[in-house]
This record gives structure tokens, C-alpha cells and sequence, in this order.
């Protein structure tokens, strides 16, 4: 029901920040916190963007459902496969023009040796 095509997926993707970072073990002792170094996102960025994806427990903290984030992912990828093939496009089309030029300036070149080349 009501189902739609997640939009501007890249553009959102690009204003996240994937981090590294330590839990606040001494303030949080009851979270049983490890201390190893973390990797991920920060929720409350997140939540600006995708409040689908953020969970809060019911102490009020927050905390990212990374699984959900794989549409917005797949979303993004798509995006971006567009604007690769779009630049794939210009760019043969550049080559194109390129080449045209290559055999224009081959084409002067033989009548400006042609030309010399008489006049001796």
C-alpha cells in the first residue's frame, strides 16, 4: 500500500557521515558498552534525513536500523549507475568529435604539404 520509489537517495546519502568512535563507557556503565573502537553513523544525523531508519529505545537513545538502510543504498547506487552511463554517453560522443577533428587536421596538413611542396 502506498508504495514509493525512494527519491534524491544519492544527494541524502552524500550528507551522511560514516565515523569511528568510543562509547561513553564511564557515563553509560549500565549500557555494558564495549570498549572497542566503533564504525558507523551518527543517529541523530541520520534521523534528519531518514527518521524511518532511526530507532529509539525507551530511555530516549537513539540508534540506527542499518538494514533499513540498504534500500536507501540500493536507491543511490542506481542513481549513480545513470549519471555514470549518462557521462559513458558524453564521453563517446567527445571521442566522436575528437576523431572528426583528428581527420580534419590530418586532411589540412597533407594540402598545406601538398601546397609546399609545389611551390618549390
Amino acid at each position: 500500500k502506498d508504495i514509493k520509489e525512494i527519491q534524491n537517495a544519492l544527494t541524502a546519502i552524500m550528507q551522511l557521515r560514516g565515523v569511528t568512535y568510543n562509547w561513553k563507557i564511564d557515563e553509560f556503565p549500565a549500557k555494558d558498552f564495549t570498549e572497542k573502537k566503533q564504525l558507523g553513523l551518527i543517529a541523530q544525523e541520520v534521523n534528519a534525513l531518514f527518521p524511518q531508519i532511526v530507532l529509539t529505545d525507551k530511555d530516549g537513545f537513539l540508534s540506527v536500523d542499518y538494514g533499513k538502510l540498504t534500500a536507501v543504498l540500493i536507491e543511490a547506487m542506481k542513481e549513480q549507475q545513470l549519471m555514470i552511463a549518462d557521462l559513458q554517453n558524453q564521453n563517446k560522443d567527445l571521442n566522436q568529435v575528437n576523431a572528426s577533428f583528428g581527420d580534419r587536421l590530418a586532411a589540412l596538413e597533407a594540402i598545406i604539404l601538398t601546397a609546399g611542396s609545389s611551390q618549390k
